[in-house]
């Protein structure tokens, strides 16, 4: 049985190949939603996080 924190690295990792985004901000945006990785992943598809970037740096 996987850890909760060995299931979110493997989300993290994941989003990051999937996306190209760096793994902070990766990370970042999967907390802001709720460790739901589809809607992260649509969110790092989409290039908005790259126009919010201040903000998910400060959170």
């Amino acid at each position: 049985m996987k850890s909760e924190n060995t299931e979110r690295l493997e989300m993290i990792r994941h989003l990051n190949k999937e996306s190209g985004a760096g793994l902070l901000i990766c990370y970042k945006v999967l907390k802001e939603y709720h460790y739901d990785e589809q809607k992260a992943l649509a969110y790092l598809r989409s290039g908005t996080w790259k126009c919010d970037i201040e903000f998910l740096i400060r959170h």
